[in-house]
């Protein structure tokens, strides 16, 4: 009599292992663009908070100087690009960031009214650049002078 013989398969061959590379491939590949994704997001949500917080900043610094002091800075219609007219502290927060993003541009116009009531309008904004399009926060408010000459 004849014995059945079962043969045994060990191992894999190339087409099981080019099929579970396809598999896998197309399962991690989607994955990896949502995180990328989430991740530029991320930095975007960052650098509009730091965006905030410089006009904010500048906001608060002019606030709380006396009018006459602000007069002397900002007295005329005048553009102010970069960081050199702005206000001490403004300045140094602003310089910070720029060292860990380096793509703010902070831009600030101002304009003196005389009459009726005196007072300087300020319309400020941080501009920068983002995986996808330019960014950009702005901020206007207007400083009164509350005291009679």
């Amino acid at each position: 009599m004849k014995k059945n013989r079962i043969s045994v398969k060990r191992g894999l061959s190339l087409i099981e292992i080019a099929a579970a590379v396809l598999v896998f491939s197309a399962a991690v590949i989607p994955l990896y663009h949502a995180m990328s994704y989430g991740a530029k997001e991320d930095i975007h949500i960052d650098k509009i908070a730091v965006a905030d917080k410089i006009l904010s900043s500048f906001r608060d610094e002019i606030k709380n100087m006396d009018f006459k002091t602000v007069a002397g800075l900002y007295g005329t219609a005048r553009v102010y690009k970069g960081t050199e007219d702005m206000t001490p502290n403004t300045f140094k927060e602003f310089l910070k960031e720029k060292e860990k993003y380096k793509d703010f541009e902070f831009e600030a116009e101002t304009t003196k009214q005389d009459s009726p009531i005196e007072s300087i309008s300020f319309k400020a904004k941080v501009t920068w650049t983002s995986a996808t399009n330019k960014g950009e926060r702005k901020l206007a408010f207007v400083k009164v002078n509350t005291l009679t000459p």
